[in-house]
């Protein structure tokens, strides 16, 4: 399970993960090093201590964490992730997969904002699922964003001229 790096992410998903335990999945739920630093610190440290079958797991993004998270700062370490995970996180699965005592995975379940995870599942020949945490509403607009743009009803004009919109690629647009 690889949520993307922001609070409203990690939260459903981790109760996702913890369903899918209590069925009889063996989980492990990988965060980067920065957010699992920030969970430990706001949580405390006993607070992702799981059981044999339910493991965590970290992958640097190249973001330390300073405790407080601008939303500049959640933007920064959004876009490095995208940027900088693939590898890592392939090194993550094929060492989990070279683990005696641990099975081998068998999907990865990702947040939809975190596409490179697609690639490195496909290269590595493991299913993957998308799990999408935003409302019907969001997900209907992220799908006709291109149509809303063309048709001129965003960006919106007015007292709302600063929208930054984070594209599939992980591109930074300032509209």
């Amino acid at each position: 399970m690889l949520p993307s790096p922001g609070q409203s992410h990690i939260n459903p998903m981790l109760q996702l993960a913890k369903l899918l335990h209590s069925n009889g999945f063996y989980i492990t739920f990988i965060n980067t090093e920065s957010i699992q630093q920030s969970i430990l610190k706001s949580e405390g440290p006993d607070t992702l201590q799981g059981l044999q079958d339910f493991r965590f797991e970290t992958m640097t993004n190249g973001i330390v964490s300073s405790g407080s998270r601008t939303s500049q700062q959640v933007t920064k370490s959004n876009l490095t992730t995208y940027d900088n995970c693939a590898g890592p996180l392939g090194d993550i699965l094929t060492r989990l997969n070279n683990s005696p005592g641990v099975p081998r995975v068998t999907c990865v379940v990702y947040s939809w904002l975190m596409s490179f995870v697609l690639d490195v599942a496909v290269e590595l020949s493991i299913p993957a699922f998308v799990f999408s945490t935003m409302s019907a509403c969001g997900f209907m607009a992220s799908l006709h964003l291109g149509e809303l743009i063309q048709r001129g009803y965003t960006p919106l004009k007015g007292t709302y001229t600063h929208i930054f919109l984070l594209t599939h690629l992980g591109e930074l647009i300032h509209i």
